[in-house]
This record gives C-alpha cells, structure tokens and sequence, in this order.
C-alpha cells in the first residue's frame, strides 16, 4: 500500500511538473509575440529641435487628439516659454548695455526678470494679465525690435515665443487652456526619459523622449541598445546659432552634429535604423536670406539657394555616418505638421529588414 502511495505521489508530481513546464512554454511563447509586437523607438535631438512636437503630433495624429487634461499638462510650458524667451532677450540687452528706448520699458525689465524665478515648468506657474502687459510694452520697443533683427545670433529667443506674443492676451486669461497648436509649439521642461506607448495596427511601439544633459547621456545610452529606431531631430534655423543653453560658446549646428556622430556610430545602436527629421524649415526660409550659411559653414557655395542650402546640411549629417546605419532623412516642410506615417513606416521596414538578418536571408 505504501509503495503504491509513493507511485502516486510520483505520477502526480511527474502530472504536476509536466503542468508546470507547459505554462512555463505558454509565458514564453506569449512573451515572445509580446516582444515581436512591441518595438522601442528613442527619440533624441539637442535643445529647441522640434522633437516635443512630433511627439505631440504623435499623440494627436495616433490617439485621436488631445484630451482636456492632457492640453492642461501643457499650460505651464506655454507659461514658461513666454517668460524664459522675454527674459533671454533682456539678460542680453543688459550683457551688451542696450537700455529700452523708452524708460519705463527698462524700469519694465527688472520685473519681468523677477517673474523668472522660480519659472522652470513648475506646475504652479502663471502668467498674470499684468506681467503679460508688461511683456508685451517691452517688446513693442523699437529697440527691442532692432535687438531681435541684428544680434539674432546671439539671443537664445524661441521660434515659437513670437506665435505666443500674439496670443498673450488670451494665455494670460483666467481659465486658460491650451489649443493644439499651441501644444504643438512648446518645447516642455522634463528632464530624463518619458515612455509614450502607440499602437499602430498589430504593432505597439513605444517612444522614449529622451532629454537632459549631453554629459549625463553617456551614462545610460546603453540601455537602448535594444531599440528598433532613433528618431533624431535637427533644427535647420540653428545653423546661425552661436550656443544652446547648455553650450552657449558653440555653434548651435555644429553641436547638434556632433551629438548625432556620436549617436549614429555608438556601439550599441548598430542594428539601428537612424530616422532624421530635419525640422523648423520655415525659419531657416526666412532667415537664410539675410544671414548667409557660408558666414558658418565656409565651404558652402550654394548662396542663397534654399535647395542648395538644405541638401548642403544633410549632407553633413550624412557624412558622419561611418556606421553605415540605414538613415531616412525627412523634411518637416512645416513647424505644426510633421508626417508620423512616413516615421512609423521606416520604423516597421527596419523592422522587417532585421527579421530577414535575423532568418539569414539578408
């Protein structure tokens, strides 16, 4: 009796083991179409590249636009661009010691720089009706007009400040929310790595916004090593730029090149597929033809030419990639509209070009 006890204790451990190991091949043969599902996407570029907007752009083009509360996320970043664009402009009319034309507007200029203080995305930040009076008299100056025009290069000023200024009067209103296009304007001020998830088809790919440092990226770029695409952004307007915020001494553009060399010929992105969105089109129309592209890059002689000129910089983006990565370049021909179809179809190519790799027919 005993020794048949110890048969069946026996035959149900071998059921119970036999039970166990096939859930276990059940988790892993849904894990595995979890992972063939799902692909990860790193979006990166430096400071004032556009990238907030095509993730915003994602976002409305892929879930249907945005909510109530998500517009209502963006209301300090509106806030903020208002205030930090105002303030960079008379932190360099005080380096340069211009004053206003009219003296009220100085008078004016030390408040304003008060509002800055504590102005860094906090969630409690407003713009007043007053301080936006205030805004708007000190930038109805002729002189900061003359500021704006001829030392453009050296004001770290917001594309999208201007669009803003416009609609102070509606910002600084009680109960204000922002529109689309005003999401869509704002660069917000996050710093580390956002997950935004997307569904597209049978397909979900996740997008990490990735901001901060440069020399803080270095210690965990790394963990990406496993994502499908980069989405790298390049604003063509910062091709005048003397510095960012962060490197204020370097040429805007030749920053941003150096980031994307250092990107596109990492170690660890090698199975990647590079997608750069060559943004702010428009701003580099207007303003190529009064500030030269061969006054920063000598050995440009297209002139003013804006083909000339815009195939000149992609062609020093490509010229780094000593990787050999698959680059899909794209042309956001507007600010507000980038195409995230032509994105996420050179996202699901990369895809299939790996899976062949990967079955050895490549």
């Amino acid at each position: 009796m005993g020794a048949f006890t110890s048969l069946l204790k026996h035959q149900h451990g071998q059921h119970h083991a036999r039970e166990s190991s096939e859930e276990s091949n059940r988790w892993l043969e849904e894990d595995n179409k979890r992972l063939r599902r799902e692909c990860k996407v790193l979006l990166l570029g430096s400071e004032s590249s556009g990238k907030d907007a095509i993730l915003t752009q994602m976002k409305i083009d892929l879930q249907g636009g945005l909510t109530k509360e998500q517009l209502l996320e963006y209301r300090s970043a509106v806030y903020w661009t208002v205030i930090e664009s105002t303030c960079s402009v008379i932190k360099y009319m005080r380096s340069a010691g211009i004053e206003c034309n009219e003296p009220s507007n100085t008078r004016l200029m030390g408040r304003i720089l008060e509002s800055e203080v504590g102005s860094d995305g906090a969630s409690d930040l407003c713009l007043s009706p007053e301080l936006a009076e205030a805004i708007l008299r000190f930038f109805r100056d002729p002189v900061v007009t003359l500021v704006l025009e001829d030392y453009m290069s050296h004001v770290y000023h917001m594309e999208s400040a201007e669009y803003f200024l416009k609609n102070i009067i509606r910002i600084s209103s009680s109960g204000y929310i922002p529109t689309e296009e005003d999401a869509l304007r704002t660069r917000e001020r996050k710093e580390g790595v956002t997950d935004t998830p997307f569904n597209v088809g049978q397909l979900l790919i996740r997008v990490y916004n990735i901001s901060g440092q440069r020399a803080e990226r270095k210690k965990w770029i790394h963990c990406f090593a496993s994502v499908t695409s980069i989405i790298f952004c390049a604003a063509l307007s910062d091709y005048h730029q003397d510095g960012t915020l962060e490197h204020r001494s370097q040429n805007r553009m030749r920053t941003t090149l150096v980031l994307f060399d250092s990107v596109i010929n990492s170690r660890w992105f090698t199975c990647t597929s590079i997608i750069l969105v060559l943004t702010k089109f428009e701003e580099f129309k207007a303003k190529l033809s009064r500030v030269p592209l061969s006054r920063y890059f000598e050995e440009y002689t297209g002139g003013a030419d804006l083909n000339k000129a815009a195939k000149y910089i992609l062609w020093k983006f490509m010229q780094v990639n000593r990787a050999r990565l698959s680059v899909y370049p794209h042309l956001a021909q507007t600010n507000l509209k980038i195409d995230t179809r032509l994105i996420f179809a050179a996202v699901k190519e990369t895809i299939l070009q790996n899976a062949l790799k990967d079955a050895g027919r490549l």
